[in-house]
């Protein structure tokens, strides 16, 4: 936050990717066959509540492992980005 009443634009996005074999080919940066972006959310440091985006999984997506990248950018051009590991299994109906 800062002291600005007009607030700092800031940009949410999320991209899912994979699918991978394992983890560990996923944490050595190996090629994957798709990537699913979510909309991107405009926010400011002084937008109220908690902001929700979401991927749509497509009905033929792989099971795999995926990455799932989250990507902070303000106007002021900082950049904070982190990751965390996502297992999609299939479920039979």
């Amino acid at each position: 936050m800062t002291s600005d009443a007009t607030g700092v634009p800031i940009k949410l996005s999320a991209v899912l990717s994979g699918p991978y074999a394992s983890v560990a080919i996923l944490k050595a940066g190996g090629s994957h066959a798709r990537a699913l972006a979510a909309s991107p959310i405009a926010v400011t440091d002084r937008t109220p509540g908690d902001p929700v985006s979401g991927i749509v999984l497509p009905l033929d997506l792989p099971a795999g492992w995926y990455n799932l990248t989250f990507t902070i950018r303000s106007a002021g051009g900082n950049l904070v980005e982190s990751a965390t590991v996502v297992q999609v299994t299939l479920v039979s109906p």
